[in-house]
């Protein structure tokens, strides 16, 4: 088990070397301890980034102080069937809330899952540690996107 941050959550990328020798981004780690339990899931580049963007949207939601009614984007529980609800990306992400005051819900945790040939995963993020994975994962897409090797696609020279 790798160091967590202060929160208890953390997300770091695993690569290889391109042809080129430059880092190419192969699958992403997110750890975290939770009182729901200790939980690890690998991502494919392109599961992580749909990730990043389902928390991108729990974060202006929930998070940052800006959203207004969130009436609906939030569920009760975990749905029993949760294993079978992950859709053709094989990850699913669900954010828990609980009432929080009259026109608005409060977010509990958030839960991601995934279904990657490196196995199973499920994690439970507390809101400050699904801030905090949102900006590491944020910070991936950003190093291995930027440099176009996300996730080894053959580019033809020009």
């Amino acid at each position: 088990m790798r160091k967590l941050h202060e929160p208890g959550a953390e997300a770091w990328p695993l690569s290889r070397a391109g042809a080129d020798h430059r880092p190419v981004l192969e699958r992403v780690v997110v750890e975290s301890e939770h009182p729901a339990g200790h939980g690890v899931l690998n991502l494919s580049p392109d599961q992580a980034l749909y990730v990043q963007s389902r928390l991108s949207v729990v974060a202006v939601a929930f998070l940052d102080g800006r959203g207004g009614h969130v009436e609906h984007l939030a569920v009760d529980r975990l749905p029993a069937d949760h294993e079978d609800r992950l859709g053709r990306s094989g990850v699913r992400v669900w954010s828990i809330g609980h009432e929080g005051g009259v026109e608005r819900s409060e977010l509990a945790e958030v839960v991601i899952e995934s279904d990657h040939w490196a196995g199973h995963g499920v994690v439970h993020l507390s809101p400050e540690q699904a801030r905090y994975v949102h900006a590491r994962l944020s910070q991936i897409a950003k190093a291995f996107l930027h440099e176009n090797i996300w996730g080894g696609e053959a580019v033809a020279e020009q």
